[in-house]
């Protein structure tokens, strides 16, 4: 009787340490949201066969049909502009394009067509780009 008085004590000793461990973890990470084109903004990250950039800014080119998201993108001293239709390939420019169409951009500026598949959008933080030095 003695011993499974001894091993109840045991046990329960057992689980209450667990108990406390358990009561100490950090809570759970908070849920970030998927980035896509549509929610891209300032301080996110692009990752594309030419670089890793961070968008500097955003802004929208053309209306209607013929609306285009325009990124800034930084990469050190590196600048590039991203051209992104609702679907369809995308556009990574060298120079800031005037036109919302994806083909004209790149005949016009010598950037690269992309797919979509091949460029990565991940969050950053909540960071706003870098201006430089100060």
């Amino acid at each position: 009787m003695l011993s499974v008085s001894l091993l109840a004590a045991a046990a329960l000793g057992i689980a209450a340490v667990s108990f406390w461990r358990l009561s100490r973890l950090p809570p759970p990470a908070a849920v970030v949201e998927e980035r896509t084109f549509a929610n891209l903004g300032e301080g996110d990250v692009v990752l594309a066969p030419e670089g890793d950039f961070l968008v500097a800014a955003r802004e929208a080119l053309g209306e209607g049909a013929a609306r285009a998201d325009l990124f800034a993108l930084r990469s050190g001293r590196d600048r590039r502009w991203l051209l992104a239709c609702s679907e369809g390939p995308v556009a990574l420019l060298p120079l800031k394009p005037e036109t919302s169409d994806v083909d004209r951009a790149v005949a016009v500026h010598g950037g690269k067509k992309l797919e979509r598949a091949t460029v990565d959008l991940l969050p950053g933080g909540g960071l706003p780009a870098s201006t430089g030095r100060a």
